[in-house]
């Protein structure tokens, strides 16, 4: 299928140009001379031939043979090590970060938090203290994979962050509840409405 362009005769070389590029062929800097054809050249330093104008400018600039090429420093350590050890390789940090969350929900620090980072500490709370599973339907294993949990305010306030108004359901649990997204709207964050 061809498609008829509207074009217009440059005054200076005579082309037709298609007019959605008339204005940067006049004022460009090709109206009138012919297009250069680069058939590739070899570098001065290392008589490599190179087929791209750009690269063989790069390449001089950077060949190991001119004197006064572009040289990367490295640090002399860089590459040198083989077999680096990561610096948490072989340590456990979950009982020590269960223990910690433990002693900030006894002592009530755990409010001093914002909401999502409140919610991610009585998580892994409940779970260690009631066990991986759902506190409404008792499933801990869905088709062999550990089930995914939720923690759930039992009330539908968000801003309620109590230990007590928590627990940790299901995702198949959650979404029947009367508090489940939309089926909420009203409770808590009372913030986000407009009086």
């Amino acid at each position: 299928m061809n498609v008829k362009r509207n074009t217009k005769e440059c005054p200076k070389c005579g082309l037709k140009i298609a007019l959605s590029s008339f204005h940067k062929h006049i004022n460009g800097k090709r109206c009138g001379k012919p297009y250069e054809k680069f058939d590739g050249n070899n570098c001065v330093y290392c008589d490599l031939l190179i087929l791209n104008k750009g690269s063989l400018i790069s390449h001089m600039k950077c060949c190991k043979k001119n004197p006064n090429a572009n040289k990367r420093h490295r640090s002399p350590k860089a590459g040198g090590q083989t077999g680096s050890v990561a610096w948490n390789k072989g340590k456990k940090f979950e009982n020590e970060t269960i223990d910690r969350i433990i002693q900030q929900i006894e002592s009530g620090d755990y409010v001093k938090y914002g909401e999502a980072h409140i919610r991610r500490r009585i998580k892994k709370y409940l779970i260690h203290k009631h066990g991986h599973k759902c506190m409404m339907c008792n499933l801990s294993e869905w088709q062999g994979l550990k089930i995914p949990l939720v923690s759930d305010h039992i009330d539908g306030n968000s801003q309620n962050n109590e230990i007590s108004n928590f627990r940790i359901i299901c995702n198949n649990c959650d979404s029947i509840l009367p508090t489940f997204k939309a089926k909420n709207i009203g409770k808590g964050r009372k913030k986000r409405y407009k009086s």
